[in-house]
């Protein structure tokens, strides 16, 4: 999703805030004022939402903590929503999770779920696995086994295990990882099988040989820096609202100056229009709008996943792993910026720094 195409100057492969939200969320339990929310949870303020978590895409200057050359990844879909909550995410410090992490499946995974981790494969690295496990105890069935090799000839290994035998494996010799390099893998789960996606990138397809309903737990081990292992909801999502979706009239992702009204990027799909725009908001006044794409990503109902980088000179704007636009900065003061705002008619999965 953060395809290292073009390396801008300044940039940086970072590690990234994950929040998953689910589609209409509503008021949870606060913790007493003062205390820190734990990892993912979501604290009521205003009338939107602040995620709690840390982020390294961040620089200090005289006013806090602010944007620094790097970026933003959000994944979401349309929706139709009469009045659509307000998301206010803020900038924050970088997580690296302990190995062997689980993450438990509550009721299975069942298709149109997916399975994102993000992470970085260290130099030294041998092999590291991500296992979709019937059970959390030893021994138990496994539906899918994902194992990168980079000692036996640089192969990817799939299979399954199954009343404590392994089945046949499958071999993959185009490896996707490299060492030293940041990646972000989703698995998509299928009514036939698991679609494994790195990097934007579409490289492997696992057939069911275990439904998928029995993977109580995914897991990750091996030699690999992970900071990410999340679990993205699919046909029914938190709080038993489905996936259908008819329309998406318009939403925005706005990068603001907390202590002020400015906008340094605003952008504005608008279906009806079929136009995405970008602008600024400075001093009170809006820019000139640009909305020349060479393709529209956004459609009522698809998912969607949306990389911004920022640069010394610009913003660059990915869709679904292509490019998408750049925007040229016209608040210079970038380093400033330590609030991203998300209004509209949009389901959120994840938003990543």
């Amino acid at each position: 999703m953060l395809p290292a195409k073009e390396h801008l100057k300044g940039a940086v492969s970072p590690p990234r805030l994950l929040l998953q939200s689910h589609p209409f969320p509503q008021p949870g339990s606060q913790r007493a004022s003062g205390q820190i929310p734990a990892p993912g949870e979501q604290t009521r303020e205003r009338r939107g939402w602040r995620a709690a978590g840390q982020s390294p895409g961040i620089a200090k200057g005289s006013r806090g903590w602010g944007l620094a050359p790097s970026a933003v990844c959000l994944r979401g879909r349309g929706c139709h929503r009469s009045n659509p909550p307000l998301s206010i995410f803020s900038l924050s410090l970088p997580i690296s999770q302990p190995l062997p992490h689980a993450v438990p499946i509550a009721g299975g995974l069942r298709p149109g779920m997916s399975i994102y981790v993000q992470g970085m494969v260290p130099h030294h690295t041998k092999r590291f696995r991500v296992n979709f496990s019937c059970g959390p105890e030893k021994g138990a069935d496994i539906a899918l086994h994902f194992n990168p090799r980079f000692d036996s000839g640089d192969k990817i290994v799939l299979n399954s295990f199954q009343r404590g035998k392994w089945a046949k494996e499958e071999h993959k010799h185009d490896m996707p990882f490299h060492k030293g390099q940041h990646f972000e893998m989703v698995f998509n789960i299928t009514p036939e099988g698991y679609r494994i996606t790195v990097n934007g990138a579409p490289c492997y397809e696992f057939r069911h040989r275990i439904p998928p309903e029995q993977v109580q737990v995914v897991d990750v081990d091996g030699d690999l820096e992970l900071q990410s292992l999340n679990v993205i909801g699919g046909g029914m999502m938190g709080g038993g609202v489905t996936s259908l979706v008819l329309c998406l009239p318009s939403f925005c992702i706005n990068f603001k100056m907390g202590y002020s009204k400015d906008i340094a990027l605003h952008i504005n799909p608008r279906l009806n229009e079929r136009s995405v725009v970008r602008n600024s908001l400075l001093n009170g006044n809006w820019g000139s709008e640009e909305r020349e794409l060479p393709h529209n990503p956004f459609q009522p109902g698809q998912y969607f996943e949306l990389s911004i980088r920022c640069g010394n000179g610009r913003f660059k704007v990915f869709a679904n792993g292509q490019p998408l636009f750049d925007y040229n900065h016209r608040f210079r003061e970038f380093q400033k910026i330590d609030t991203l705002e998300i209004n509209g008619d949009v389901v959120l999965s994840y938003v990543q720094f």
